[in-house]
């Protein structure tokens, strides 16, 4: 068999270098010549002639079966000794089966790397290594309020004492402003992703966005920035433990990130990535949690539940 010809079969689900497709040459080669078909007596010298090493009957009968099965040989067991055959026409059907299933499967193969890619490209290498080293080290919570200061560390503590703190019947509650985004705060990465992933498990994840004037708000801000978590963000929306609102009108107020009345997280700058943020503890200063939990809680209250306008524009963005 030329190698291209056996590349083709090797393709399409044929194990070329396996003892059913030598059985399977060996049908062919005796039933050649105008022969309709062979019978066991006849096959076992050509499988002698291919075969490095020798068979059993029961396992020649065995790898016939399994031909058989696959629709690459014909069996006809009226006859003794049984006759073993191949017809054109049901073999080409069988090519055309296993040609069809293989392009299902490519197609398959094809959007997962799709989606790969996709994940790939809004995988920011530092906050990967955050999550990395959280895993391996099992970081451990801290146990009074802390001020943090550099980027990382503040994503780093949102995972650990928010994200992954996070239990069934928790409430997590996210206040941000739509300068931040407007200013570029470009895609949502790990640190988002990570909070969006607790509702999975059946936290309650309220987001709410003020917006930075009185005009109509552009929501597309909104949708760009959670589009590369997008099959997430739908997926959340499934557990009903996602909510999102537009606050109805600009103002200053905490931006912060909170599980349950019990902590905070409090940025100290309106920058698009803070640097400088502060872990409250309730048993610290419970006047501050109280104040910033009532405060987002009549935000919220009196906010534009968009939802669904952003899940919708959201699936608009997604690859086809």
């Amino acid at each position: 068999m030329k190698e291209n010809e056996r590349r083709l079969l090797e393709i399409i689900g044929l194990d070329t270098g396996s003892n059913e497709f030598l059985v399977f040459q060996a049908v062919v080669q005796a039933t050649e010549g105008g022969r309709t078909h062979t019978i066991y007596s006849d096959l076992r010298s050509h499988i002698n002639e291919l075969a490095d090493s020798s068979f059993t009957k029961a396992y020649i009968y065995r790898c016939l079966k399994a031909l058989e099965s696959d629709g690459l040989i014909q069996v006809d067991a009226i006859h003794h000794p049984k006759r073993f055959s191949l017809n054109e026409g049901e073999l080409a059907k069988t090519m055309e089966r296993m040609i069809e299933e293989k392009l299902v499967s490519l197609k398959k193969e094809k959007e997962n790397v799709r989606q790969n890619l996709e994940s790939l490209k809004s995988v920011n290498s530092s906050e990967t290594a955050i999550m990395l080293a959280n895993e391996l080290s099992g970081t451990r919570t801290s146990d009074s309020s802390i001020m943090i200061e550099g980027i990382q560390n503040v994503r780093q503590t949102l995972i650990r004492e928010i994200a992954d703190c996070a239990k069934p019947g928790d409430t997590v509650r996210v206040l941000a402003f739509l300068s931040t985004i407007a200013e570029g705060l470009g895609p949502s990465g790990i640190t988002e992703d990570t909070i969006m992933q607790v509702a999975f498990n059946g936290t309650k994840v309220l987001g709410l966005l003020i917006p930075q004037s009185r005009s109509a708000p552009d929501l597309k801000l909104m949708a760009n920035h959670v589009s590369t978590v997008g099959k997430d963000f739908i997926k959340g929306l499934a557990t009903g433990n996602l909510g999102l609102r537009l606050g109805s009108q600009p103002v200053k107020t905490y931006r912060m990130v909170s599980l349950n009345d019990e902590k905070m997280l409090l940025y100290l700058t309106h920058a698009m990535s803070s640097d400088v943020a502060a872990l409250v503890y309730r048993k610290d200063n419970p006047g501050l949690i109280d104040d910033a939990i009532r405060t987002f809680d009549r935000l919220y209250e009196t906010g534009t539940d968009v939802i669904e306008m952003v899940a919708s524009m959201v699936s608009k963005q997604e690859p086809v």
